[in-house]
């Protein structure tokens, strides 16, 4: 994750110009957002876009069910300049995108008041501290609603079960005082009732406040059918109660009070198990925002207050490591204050004579180690992290190791070594070293922070197959409550009953529908899915991508930084003549370090991580279509191919051209080296060649052939390649267990493809690809009906992440292939790409239950409510039964969405084996058939290796 904040290019990608990575979507210091503008793209809260289009974010009192988004949705959509404008039930906020030239902030929230709610605009928020202060005052505001719901509850409890008992007890010989006989004081007992059930009411007010001014305001809502339905039994009760004052005794056995009063017990309780289901749904924001620390320690000069001025912090690395618990060490004339035009500190490691000289004044200040909040951290800052502490920001390491525990932004549990140079992202976890680090964002650019702003806008973005359950909700309520009435009309007139009974019915009906169950269907699996996903390491940026991620029947790689390591490392080093293999890698080295190739960086690199010193050189000459020469001591060496060998009469046996042959059949860059005893061989043509990479093992003893005795003598060949990804193999028998088929999209020759697809697994291969062409390939496979996904890195994958119908970014890539995505795998481990599918598919899933079980239950529920069974003999549904049913359905929702909390991904199976089995086995003869996977790589790994070998050496 960390090279999540570098512009890294690939072998056969164009190099990013950008001097600096940003999470898609997220603003640059001038606050436009950075990055090319993508269609998939987010901005982040409260911004302008480059079009003109404004982006605000609301915090929405007062909705109770699908039905009020609904009505917000169609008020706030029908203001001008409003293109879309989207509501989430579950975490109760509001996205706009409007035209600021034609529509204001407060036009907005004077429309969702019109419509009987409020708003109010969630503030840009700049700092670390603001957003926790934000989130926690949300936290504590829901926990007081849950309170107050629950203190609602269980005092409307108390008082339901007291005007239940004396209602029903009577009618199943249970004990109540004589003196609330109906029988013998019907008045007594009417107004006990009614005493009883006031208090109810009044706890209960809510429901018909809010139910009945959205009722007529022209759009009623959950509340509205059960201020519906209590109103009518209070009523009916209330006449009754007026009835047995005048001497009409009967109605004491016809009162509806306990249902009114157990009615809007059951559904307060129903609310409050929505409440808990909804924070525990939402939690994972507030999971992303408490890993970062609150402090940080920062090496400053004395009296610069946090953030507050311009500090250049300038130590050497001896200097920084003595600087522990705040020891102070001089200033030297390295390490001067100087004034800036930013207002922020910085860190220069090589200030001019004429800065110097202008800051003497400050040149005996002191630095020292001061604790400071996290907020005050500015870039360039000087970080000290102790072992055991979290990561304040992130930044790149200048002094000291340490192995730092990451798994709470990448997923990864194994702790990564870290030194010198690297990078480190804020939240992760020192393990067991000091070390120095030079802040490079803070506040909202921080990867943390970037990270929670794509989880938030994930989680408020609609997926399509809400849409389904928004037109249901929107037109829910008025059908319902027209069918309330049909049915109590149609019992009183056609069926000759009573209209105690027809009101009984037309009760029932109110309070069983349930638009809630609709409405949380959707958001509320997004919410957990989503969060789910941060957990894994996977950015999943909308509702929409986690659906689309659903449907993918194919997945196209990219092969250079994405199959593969994209990074080239000797895989072979194959000694003749007796030559020593530390000493012939280190004249290697020694003679590549006058070379910017990458193939002398992976000689380089190969002869520093086996601890082999690396000589000087001089003379050195790169000699285009050959090699190069260096002169190095006494000896002059040779490094390229077997034509730079015979040009200068090295011989080449039989053995040596067999074996250079065999590696480069496999796809790997065979480099000869070859040393003269005494220097002065003439150079020709100065200038850097291109050259390849690959992978294969040593090679025998040489043979009595090889030890000649030639004045230039052949010492070894060094192989180099570009190692496939141990996940690759993997992640792709996974898809294939899933029955997704796979694709590699290269520029290599079609041998060369066929031998690493072979080797991974891959289904299909689309070779001698143009970078511009890769779009227009993914759009042929999207023309014979697949639905598509597009794995890739690099700034010329960025057109073909925007055409797919899902764009997967690699972590480690450019931050313009990075905003063109939809989602993002932080942990560049392409196992992750079949997990976002199980997760996706996990959450579809989800949904699909959700809402056949919303439907299923209002579709039956309703009928019985409305005494279809009645009609053939059987039970009519009573009030309070359809009542409880009503408020456990939305709540067996939400519990069914929470499951998704549990979501692991599965392991890759025998395929998966097979392929890495055959990925690891070496050449050798007769293999066994699930061995012989490396000897097929071997025709050819790399096409753009031959074309560097043809322009270079």
């Amino acid at each position: 994750m960390t090279d999540l904040l570098k512009t890294a290019g690939r072998a056969d990608s164009t190099v990013s110009t950008s001097s600096e990575a940003v999470m898609p979507g997220m603003p640059n210091a001038t606050g436009v957002p950075n990055g090319a503008s993508a269609p998939n793209g987010i901005s982040a809260p409260n911004e302008t876009s480059t079009d003109g289009t404004a982006l605000s974010n609301y915090d929405i009192t007062g909705m109770v069910c699908a039905s009020c988004a609904q009505t917000i949705e169609k008020s706030v959509n029908g203001l001008p300049g409003v293109s879309k404008a989207n509501v989430n039930l579950t975490t109760e906020k509001m996205q706009v995108h409007y035209d600021p030239h034609d529509t204001t902030i407060d036009d907005i929230i004077r429309a969702v008041s019109d419509a009987g709610y409020g708003a109010t605009q969630i503030e840009d928020l700049k700092t670390q501290a603001q957003a926790e202060a934000e989130n926690s005052a949300r936290t504590e505001r829901k926990a007081a609603e849950m309170q107050h719901t629950w203190r609602r509850f269980w005092i409307s409890a108390i008082f339901a079960v007291l005007v239940l008992y004396l209602a029903m007890g009577p009618m199943i010989g249970l004990p109540v005082p004589s003196f609330l006989n109906p029988d013998i004081y019907p008045a007594t007992f009417a107004t006990t009732q009614l005493v009883l059930t006031l208090p109810v009411l009044w706890l209960g007010r809510s429901f018909f406040t809010i139910g009945y001014r959205t009722l007529f305001k022209g759009h009623p809502n959950m509340d509205s059918l059960v201020a519906l339905g209590a109103s009518a039994a209070v009523l009916y009760s209330l006449y009754g109660t007026v009835q047995i004052y005048l001497g009409n005794t009967t109605f004491a056995h016809n009162l509806y009070f306990e249902s009114a009063a157990v009615i809007l017990t059951l559904i307060t309780l129903g609310k409050y198990f929505e409440a808990v289901s909804k924070g525990r749904a939402s939690s994972a924001i507030t999971e992303l925002m408490g890993l970062a620390p609150k402090t940080a320690h920062v090496i400053r000069k004395s009296g610069v207050a946090g953030g507050g001025g311009d500090a250049v912090v300038d130590l050497s690395p001896d200097e920084l490591l003595t600087l522990n618990n705040g020891t102070s060490v001089p200033t030297t004339a390295g390490s001067t204050a100087i004034a800036g035009t930013a207002g922020h500190a910085n860190t220069n490691h090589a200030n001019t004579d004429a800065t110097l000289a202008s800051s003497t004044a400050t040149s005996s200040s002191e630095s020292s180690e001061m604790e400071i909040p996290l907020d005050e951290v500015v870039v360039g800052d000087i970080v000290v992290v102790r072992p055991g502490e979290k990561i304040p920001v992130d930044g790149v390491i200048i002094a000291g190791t340490s192995t730092v525990d990451e798994s709470m932004i990448t997923g990864e549990s194994l702790p990564v070594t870290k030194g010198e140079g690297d990078s480190v992202v804020g939240a992760s976890i020192n393990k067991n070293g000091t070390f120095r680090m030079t802040a490079t964002k803070v506040g909202r650019d921080s990867t943390l922070q970037q990270i929670i702003t794509l989880v938030e806008n994930a989680q408020e973005d609609k997926a399509p197959i809400a849409r389904i359950a928004d037109k249901v909700s929107g037109i829910f309520v008025p059908i319902v409550i027209g069918l309330a009435v049909v049915a109590g009309l149609a019992w009183f007139f056609l069926g000759q009953e009573s209209w105690i009974f027809a009101l009984t019915i037309t009760i029932s009906v109110l309070v069983i529908a349930c638009p809630c169950a609709l409405g949380l269907a959707t958001p509320t699996a997004i919410m957990v899915g989503t969060g789910k996903g941060a957990e894994n390491g996977i950015l999943i940026k909308s509702g929409e991508a986690l659906e689309a991620a659903y449907k993918i029947q194919t997945v196209v790689f990219d092969k250079t930084g994405t199959l593969t390591e994209g990074k080239p490392a000797i895989t072979d080093l194959l000694t003749f003549g007796g030559a020593n293999e530390e000493e012939t890698l280190s004249l290697a080295a020694a003679a590549e370090k006058g070379s910017e190739h990458p193939l002398a960086e992976a000689i380089i690199s190969g002869a520093q991580e086996r601890g082999l010193s690396i000589p000087d050189f001089s003379n050195f000459q790169a000699l285009p279509g050959h090699g190069i020469t260096a002169t190095i001591g006494q000896s002059h060496v040779l490094l390229g191919n077997q034509r730079l060998m015979a040009e200068h009469g090295v011989t080449v046996s039989t053995q040596a051209k067999a074996a250079s042959e065999r590696l480069a059949a496999e796809g790997k860059t065979p480099l000869f080296i070859a040393r003269k005893a005494e220097a002065g061989m003439p150079g020709t043509a100065s200038g850097e060649t291109l050259r390849q990479t690959a992978s294969s093992p040593s090679d025998k003893e040489p043979s009595s052939e090889e030890r000649h005795t030639d004045a230039t003598a052949l010492m070894g060949i060094i192989a180099v390649a570009d190692p496939v990804k141990p996940s690759s193999a993997s992640a792709i028998a996974r898809l294939h267990e899933k029955g997704i088929h796979t694709v590699m999209i290269t520029g290599d020759n079609q041998r060369t493809a066929d031998a690493i697809a072979r080797r991974v697994g891959i289904d299909q291969v689309l070779s001698e690809v143009l970078p511009e062409q890769k779009a227009a390939k993914v759009k042929q496979l999207q023309a014979d009906g697949l639905n598509v996904a597009m794995v890739g890195d690099g700034i010329n994958d960025a057109p073909a992440l925007a055409q797919a119908d899902t764009g997967i970014a690699i972590g480690s890539g450019t931050d313009v292939a990075i905003e063109s995505a939809d989602i993002v795998l932080m942990r560049s481990d392409l196992m992750q790409v079949p997990t976002a599918i199980e997760l996706s598919r996990a959450t579809i899933r989800n949904v699909k239950e959700n809402l056949f079980w919303a439907f299923a239950y209002n579709v039956l529920g309703i009928p019985v409510a409305m005494g279809v069974l009645h009609l053939f003999g059987g039970p009519l549904l009573n009030p309070m039964i359809a009542a409880a049913a009503m408020s456990f359905s939305s709540v067996s929702v939400l519990l069914n969405a929470l499951r998704l909390r549990w979501f692991k991904p599965s392991e890759a199976g025998a395929a998966a084996q097979t392929v890495e089995a055959g990925s690891a086995t070496e050449t050798g003869p007769a293999r066994p058939a699930t061995q012989t996977v490396e000897a097929e790589a071997a025709e050819g790994r790399s096409a753009t290796h031959q074309k560097l070998v043809m322009n270079g050496r």
